[in-house]
């Protein structure tokens, strides 16, 4: 993964009053991270985060990841732009 460009958007979903996830993207943070915090990120895994994992030019990768709030009300979502 040397010399990539790994551009990290965060985002918050809430849940509508029917119980599904909105598809609003709610305080949308784009910012370009290095290859040492996209790792950093993937060693810790708390309770409920869900992973999802693409095919990329640098192999099958973690590309997003969704963290629940323990509340149920939102979940942050983290998508990786992976670069070469």
């Amino acid at each position: 993964m040397k010399n990539t460009k790994i551009v990290e958007t965060m985002y918050i979903n809430e849940k509508t009053k029917g119980g599904n996830w909105s598809t609003v993207k709610k305080q949308l943070e784009t910012k370009t991270v290095t290859r040492q915090f996209y790792e950093n990120v993937l060693t810790w895994k708390p309770q409920g985060e869900r992973r999802t994992k693409s095919y990329t030019s640098l192999g099958y990768i973690v590309t997003r990841i969704t963290s629940p709030n323990p509340s149920g009300d939102y979940r942050v979502v983290r998508e990786y732009d992976i670069q070469v």
